[in-house]
């Protein structure tokens, strides 16, 4: 079973902290067989998150090398790491581009944690960005289950009081 992340984008509406209703788009990573099983599974994730209407408005593909979620930050930051690997069939050296998804409080610590990582697997890599993305979350593949891992969804009582105005009438649509 070959899985995949998945970036995946809702757009829902909420009411701020003055008691306006505002529009609110949140991106989600979830590790998946397919679109159509992210999709699936990103239904699953809202209804337990924000249990108002909502709408699915992107799902693609991410090409993230490896997630690294150390539980100590609260922002995602996307690096950019390269390496030389020499190409016996060529005999030429190449560059190799990989791409690294880590949680963080900064991006001095984002630095911090993949050097370490890199160091244990890469002996000469160079990273070339670093940048804060809009991911809120993210949620790995169960292999027992084949569903979502149990300890994945937020508890209850850390997830943020989201209300909003579902009266809605059936063709009215969310706008950006």
């Amino acid at each position: 079973m070959n899985k995949a992340w998945y970036s995946c984008k809702v757009k829902y509406q909420k009411i701020d902290q003055h008691g306006n209703q505002v529009k609110a788009a949140d991106t989600y990573l979830i590790e998946a067989i397919s679109y159509s099983d992210a999709e699936t599974r990103l239904y699953e994730i809202m209804e337990q998150l924000v249990r108002v209407e909502f709408q699915v408005i992107a799902i693609s593909k991410a090409n993230f090398e490896d997630i690294i979620n150390t539980e100590e930050g609260y922002d995602w930051y996307k690096i950019k790491a390269s390496a030389l690997s020499f190409d016996e069939d060529s005999g030429k050296e190449r560059k190799i581009i990989s791409f690294y998804l880590i949680s963080a409080a900064s991006i001095g610590e984002s630095l911090e944690k993949i050097n370490v990582y890199l160091n244990d697997s890469i002996n000469d890599y160079v990273v070339q960005s670093i940048a804060i993305t809009t991911i809120n979350d993210v949620f790995p593949f169960d292999e027992i289950s084949g569903s979502l891992a149990a300890d994945s969804f937020p508890k209850e009582e850390s997830l943020p009081k989201i209300t909003a105005n579902t009266d809605f009438s059936e063709d009215e649509e969310l706008e950006d």
